[in-house]
């Protein structure tokens, strides 16, 4: 099996996992947030379409009485999460860490929390399929558990296109390169791809591809329903606040509870996290 290419990055050596993490994720703030969406101390995260496990790594990172599943089709990413979580935390943590290669409809593990962030349920490109997942992980949750997915969209969803970002770390700038290669407005179909630039001047095309198909927040919400979720509801950020003990404070913005209630102003370009729960 293939080690992923590695390159210097100031001091350090990374591979394109790391350079993910540190330009699109914030695996520490994820967990807390799915943590505070749960709202009722949970234990166990199931972390589907995982690639490098970052949020079950920040998870384990929360207490020793913390487990994760980290479920993904590539073996790839799994035995970095494997490598960089013992190298993090040790051998106690890679023990209350359980790995899946395999289809995320398929497992059957139960998680107090099930995760399906960076846009992962885009995958899943035909709502039969959809359907199939969020019925698995209906039946994977213990009880009170929550299902949390997240979508982007705004005015430019559709459109052909680059953004760049500069991140400043303590190692250089590293540049952040996303670019929308196709959309198909009439299929909801999209082909994307990160690139990144490092301080020394290397460029990694192609970093990361995407074939996915852009649900909506409301298609999404609605088939949680008929997949047999409780109630849904969406959230616009992480948290705006903390109380006394470091927990996230957090709000959704739209409940089924309450459907008539005022219209939540969004961006020209959002990302909303769409909890289900049991």
């Amino acid at each position: 099996m293939s080690e992923p290419e590695e390159y210097r990055f100031g001091d350090l050596t990374v591979n394109r996992f790391d350079l993910y993490e540190i330009a699109v994720q914030c695996p520490p703030i994820e967990a807390s947030f799915l943590d505070a969406v749960h709202a009722g101390n949970p234990r166990a995260l199931g972390e589907d379409f995982a690639g490098p496990a970052g949020v079950s790594r920040a998870w384990l990172a929360m207490g020793d009485d913390r487990r994760a599943i980290a479920t993904d089709l590539d073996d790839e990413p799994l035995r970095h999460a494997v490598r960089r979580l013992a190298e993090a935390q040790g051998n106690g943590a890679v023990e209350r860490l359980t790995v899946r290669e395999r289809d995320a409809l398929e497992v059957g593990d139960r998680s107090d929390v099930i995760a399906a962030l960076n846009f992962a349920v885009c995958e899943l490109h035909r709502r039969d399929r959809l359907l199939t997942y969020l019925r698995n992980s209906l039946y994977r949750l213990e009880p009170r558990g929550v299902l949390v997915c997240d979508l982007y969209g705004g005015v430019d969803a559709m459109l052909p296109g680059t953004s760049e970002q500069t991140i400043e770390t303590e190692q250089g700038e590293l540049v952040y390169i996303w670019e929308q290669i196709e959309a198909d407005a009439t299929t909801g179909r999209v082909s994307n791809a990160i690139h990144f630039k490092l301080p020394d001047g290397t460029r990694i095309q192609r970093a990361f591809e995407y074939d996915w198909r852009l649900w909506s927040p409301a298609e999404l919400r609605d088939a949680m329903r008929e997949a047999g979720f409780s109630t849904t509801e969406v959230y616009a950020h992480y948290g705006d606040a903390m109380d006394e003990h470091g927990n996230l404070l957090v709000e959704p913005i739209s409940t089924d509870d309450n459907p008539d209630g005022p219209v939540p102003e969004l961006d020209d370009q959002w990302v909303l996290y769409i909890a289900g729960r049991v």
